[in-house]
């Protein structure tokens, strides 16, 4: 399974999503899509739907057919669009516009606003190809419709009672997979200027969704639903990201400097604890940012979870080097080489001089047993796929390297390494244990 498919998100939709008979069902997709050319949406936005909505925060589900096909308009939210206004979005709102939930026609089409309140914007095909309406409803079928069946348990056995709006004779057809004797079903034709050659009563435009979901959930003392789409771009809703202005200046020229080739990863990784006693307080981030390969302009970043182990500085050093590791392992795009930069030479003499000699015995006799363990099995994983090198650097300008030539290789590996430190650092601050995110780079 690819990281980008299902990186930051919670352990409570993983265990709906991937666990038991749909981590069965989710592998065997993967499988069968990864060498599938023009995918839509992109592999990180696949599950945008419950990357963005909490579990236990939703209300409403609005089941979609399948993504839209062109180019760029898909993010992983059903009916939502990044770069227009399709034609059902179009009478979505002018449905909102007749109800009164609107005051005016929203002139753009990202619904990720209704997805951070509690509207799941879930399709029952989660990818097509670019140009192809419906290329992989046959994949997806059986595993939505059991997701959706655990997401109407998981909120049967937590006494909340879910809104499904089915708009179609599509979406209607999983009214047999929902518990309709308790979570309620509306039914509406579909938003599409196709399906609205019905009597007037009957167009989309006309039905009463929206203000009975309101009234719904105010009658149950919960918040109303704002259905005006804010407009914002989707990485923020991906929740702790940095500031522009928090971050420095990261180059795009890595190939140059380095002189390789684009399926070389290079990637420079930090950690940091503080307080670094591994006390119950203490708290540790991590990142990894890539700056060539696959992988390119992509930075992972995190905090510890300390529900095994209370954190430290080492800890946070090595999941960094886990994490970058894993990442590679499970690249699906070629590659050949790799160089992992860490100002931790504990880690690499750990690697290269005392983890080889090391039975399984001695893992477990050693600090840090889960993650010595975890990083010598991954470490090995990926020097099957390719040749590997770990780098060791000083940190925070030690040797003299900030004050070298713009666009030189020493200045260059100072301002990786010191954006790494950045991030982690913003990672054990902002973020909260366990947490962790996997996106672009923002650039000054």
């Amino acid at each position: 399974m690819s990281e980008l498919w299902l990186h930051g998100i919670s352990k409570e939709w993983l265990n709906i999503i991937y666990s038991g008979e749909t981590k069965k069902k989710l592998d065997n997709i993967y499988n069968t899509l990864k060498s599938t050319k023009n995918i839509t949406p992109s592999k990180e936005d696949l599950f945008n739907w419950c990357r963005i909505t909490k579990l236990d925060d939703i209300h409403v589900v609005i089941l979609g057919q399948d993504p839209y096909h062109k180019k760029g308009w898909a993010h992983g939210l059903s009916f939502s669009c990044l770069n227009n206004t399709p034609p059902s979005l179009k009478n979505i709102y002018k449905c909102l516009l007749k109800t009164n939930c609107i005051v005016e026609m929203p002139d753009h089409g990202n619904l990720t606003s209704w997805a951070e309140q509690g509207v799941l914007l879930l399709n029952a095909s989660l990818s097509t190809t670019i140009g192809t309406a419906g290329a992989h409803m046959k994949v997806w079928s059986s595993y939505v419709k059991l997701v959706i069946q655990r997401i109407c348990d998981y909120h049967y056995d937590n006494d909340n009672q879910l809104i499904f709006l089915l708009w179609g004779a599509f979406a209607q057809d999983f009214i047999n997979i929902i518990d309709a004797d308790y979570h309620i079903c509306l039914n509406a034709v579909h938003p599409s200027p196709l399906a609205q050659r019905v009597a007037a009563e009957k167009k989309f435009i006309n039905c009463d969704h929206f203000t009975y979901v309101n009234e719904f959930l105010t009658a149950d003392e919960l918040p109303k639903i704002n259905w005006k789409p804010q407009e914002k771009n989707i990485n923020e809703c991906k929740k702790e990201t940095i500031s522009a202005v928090d971050q420095p200046k990261v180059f795009n020229d890595a190939e140059s400097i380095f002189g390789i080739s684009i399926k070389k990863h290079i990637a420079f990784t930090d950690g940091s604890c503080f307080p670094n006693n591994k006390s119950a307080v203490s708290r540790g981030g991590y990142s990894s940012v890539f700056v060539s390969g696959p992988y390119k302009n992509k930075c992972v970043y995190g905090n510890l979870d300390v529900s095994i182990e209370n954190a430290s500085n080492i800890r946070a050093e090595g999941m960094a080097i886990i994490r970058t590791l894993e990442l590679i392992r499970d690249c699906v795009e070629p590659w050949n080489k790799c160089d992992i930069i860490t100002d931790c030479e504990l880690w690499v003499k750990m690697i290269e001089n005392y983890m080889p000699k090391w039975n399984s015995d001695k893992f477990k006799e050693k600090a840090n047993p889960d993650l010595t363990l975890r990083l010598w099995l991954v470490y090995n994983e990926v020097k099957e796929l390719g040749e590997i090198n770990l780098i060791h650097m000083r940190s925070h300008g030690k040797d003299g390297w900030q004050k070298c030539a713009d666009g030189s290789y020493n200045k260059f590996c100072f301002e990786q390494n010191d954006f790494a430190d950045k991030m982690c650092s913003y990672a054990r601050t902002k973020l909260e244990p366990a947490k962790e995110i996997f996106e672009n780079v923002v650039y000054k």
